[in-house]
């Protein structure tokens, strides 16, 4: 019986050397992760008063908060669906890789 296993992915791999290549696998998880707090804020602040639903301005503000949702997912997965090896805190496949374009 094998054991699928998650190798820790850590800043000392040889992709990640570079303060630049550093940055950037990092920088779009901490944006993401702002993003993601902010849009959902708005979607439950919407969804939570009645007379806030009702109104179109706060419906298509939580119609592209909900769509911002699925963008900061994108972003806080950044690189980790990328195949190891490739980019800075990469752990993915290929499957994974062409998954995350799809999205």
């Amino acid at each position: 019986k094998t054991h699928w296993h998650c190798p820790m992915v850590s800043l000392s791999d040889p992709q990640c050397q570079s303060v630049k290549a550093r940055g950037m696998a990092i920088a779009p998880k901490v944006t993401g992760i702002i993003s993601f707090m902010c849009s959902a804020f708005i979607v439950q602040h919407v969804l939570r008063d009645r007379k806030r639903r009702s109104l179109v301005y706060h419906r298509l503000l939580m119609g592209m908060s909900t769509s911002d949702l699925f963008g900061a997912i994108v972003f806080i997965l950044s690189t980790w669906p990328i195949p190891r090896g490739e980019a800075c805190l990469a752990v993915g496949t290929t499957g994974t890789c062409t998954f995350q374009g799809f999205l």
